[in-house]
């Protein structure tokens, strides 16, 4: 199918052509003919990056461009941040270049209402808006709902997740009875479903692709790490993809912040994107990032509505999301256009249930990685800038040997080309090395049982109740010897002359080097012997239920 098959006339036509488009997406072939042909409420089920603006946004310039000069709004389309609000907008304009006095205008907050409300006395037919601001307009008498033909709520979902049902709600009391109401949405949670119920009139409903199932061009990486040690795996994944461009989702502002205030002073190019910045520093942040001046932008699930920037390499969730949809909104970020992507999940075995749901939900399975040691981010390093080297040579547009001396010339011919590359490469790869230095070759990583479960090591030490211990004294002094804290010991059996010790695989290697140590405790050099890999806490537990000694360590056990 074509856009020509479509009842679209002769302008609209014209500027899809010039923006490249060839052929419509899923949802488009659905919605486009559905809104030519009737007038009707919609429901429709779409994730992030289908084409939904253009499904939507065509059939409502249509509407308009039918009707033009009749000096009121025609269309509204709510959004639920200024991102979005924004895009939204630009797109239209697009589409409706050669539409001549076609008016299209967005409102949203974080910049001057009075500008606002100037533009709105120019009888827009299309207004974009986000709720808070368009109720502020509202309560100035700046702007006229009552004839409005089509109200659509974009991202209805996230509009009712950030508080903004009783304003939609309002909005739709409010403004034309008679209108047309086409709400598209990623999820359908029961608040979405009860607003559809409540004012939608017999609604036809579409759903573009399976709800909340991950693109299959999306590649699922996950790392299961210290979370003490989060921030370094995210350093190592980062220089093992050096072409990597992408967003990093935290939960909060503060932790956006915090986390890009790291990624730059470590030398990253990196920038935040949260609620707390003005309109013209996320404009600012956003234009950086398009021209890739910025390669990682952090951001948080809100402030990362409505962001729509193609080529997308990486998309890591450097927080596990509260609600299991939202890391399918995250995770499309990458993968559009036809193109594949990586999203990578860093979670602790405190957050291995959630992650679980969230596979459930989402319906995917992520690849189990390991963090990456130095030698291989070398390797890796080493490989891309060679490419590069090639790349650069094809491209070259100066030629700069020119500018040397003839002798200089001549003496390029005694040198190697490898001791050439391997200078190249001591330069670009010297600095990334040094910044290991004195660091671990291999970070600690938790190890699972294929289920998101902490695998165990059992170690039997020969010290017992015969010299003096019992079970705290036990791990505070395991904690002392080893510096592995004492809430990551569980005491399993205390017996006379030996004990039982459970400690998560991660901290394995500092208990087995106590015997390097040669510690000495009531004349005697203590031993440690590694027993079990992988202990069936469950059952261990379900056996032990009944006994005292049980009942008082359970809560030291780690979950």
């Amino acid at each position: 199918m074509k856009f020509e098959d479509f009842s679209l006339s002769v302008p609209l036509l014209r500027a899809i052509r010039d923006l490249g488009f060839i052929a419509p997406t899923p949802i488009q072939e659905q919605i486009i003919p559905l809104l030519f042909s009737e007038k009707t409420d919609l429901v429709a089920l779409a994730q992030t990056g289908t084409g939904k603006t253009a499904a939507f946004g065509l059939p409502l310039l249509h509407y308009c461009e039918g009707n033009k000069g009749l000096n009121h709004i025609r269309g509204l389309i709510l959004t639920p941040t200024r991102e979005l609000c924004l895009q939204i907008s630009n797109e239209l304009k697009n589409f409706s270049k050669y539409l001549h006095d076609l008016k299209i205008e967005a409102v949203y907050g974080g910049t001057s209402i009075e500008n606002q409300i100037r533009a709105l006395k120019g009888a827009p037919e299309v207004v974009c808006a986000t709720p808070g601001r368009l109720m502020d307009l509202f309560e100035r008498k700046a702007i006229d709902l009552s004839a409005i033909e089509v109200l659509v709520l974009d991202e209805a979902d996230e509009m009712l997740n950030m508080g903004f049902r009783e304003d939609i709600e309002k909005i739709i009391q409010i403004s034309n009875p008679k209108k047309n109401i086409w709400m598209f949405s990623a999820t359908m949670p029961a608040d979405v479903e009860k607003l559809a119920k409540r004012y939608l009139k017999h609604p036809q409903k579409i759903q573009a692709g399976s709800v909340n199932v991950t693109a299959s061009a999306i590649e699922h990486h996950a790392y299961m790490v210290s979370p003490k040690e989060k921030f370094f795996v995210l350093k190592r994944i980062l220089d093992y993809y050096p072409d990597s461009y992408g967003i990093i989702f935290c939960r909060t502002k503060t932790d956006t912040q915090k986390l890009s205030d790291e990624l730059v002073q470590a030398g990253y190019s990196a920038d935040a994107l949260h609620g707390d910045l003005t309109q013209s520093q996320r404009e600012w942040v956003m234009k950086r990032f398009r021209m890739k001046s910025v390669r990682m932008l952090v951001a948080t699930d809100v402030a990362a509505r409505g962001i729509d920037v193609g080529n997308l390499t990486h998309v890591i969730h450097y927080q596990l999301p509260e609600n299991p949809e939202v890391y399918t909104h995250r995770s499309g970020r990458t993968a559009r256009a036809g193109k594949s992507g990586i999203s990578v999940a860093l979670y602790s075995s405190r957050d291995a249930g959630k992650f679980r749901e969230i596979q459930r939900v989402c319906k995917f399975k992520p690849i189990e990685k390991k963090i990456p040691s130095v030698n291989e981010i070398l390797k890796k390093q080493a490989e891309y800038h060679f490419e590069q080297l090639l790349k650069n040579k094809k491209e070259q547009k100066e030629n700069y040997l020119a500018l040397l001396p003839e002798a200089m010339k001549e003496a390029l011919h005694n040198i190697d080309k490898e001791d050439l590359v391997q200078f190249y490469l001591e330069n670009v790869l010297d600095k990334l090395k040094k910044s290991y230095e004195g660091k671990p070759e291999n970070l600690t990583q938790e190890i699972t049982d294929g289920k998101g479960n902490s695998r165990k090591v059992v170690f039997r030490v020969n010290l017992g109740r015969w010299d003096g211990l019992d079970y705290a004294e036990l791990k505070h002094k395991l904690s002392e010897w080893s510096r592995v804290e004492e809430k990551h010991f569980y005491v399993r059996e205390l017996k006379n002359t030996f004990s039982y010790v459970e400690v998560r695989s991660q901290y394995a290697d500092e208990i087995l080097n106590l015997n390097k140590q040669k510690i000495k405790f009531n004349d005697r050099i203590l031993k440690v012997e590694a027993r079990d890999l992988y202990v069936d806490k469950t059952n261990f537990h379900k056996n032990q239920k009944h006994s005292t000694r049980y009942k008082r360590e359970k809560s030291s056990v780690l979950t």
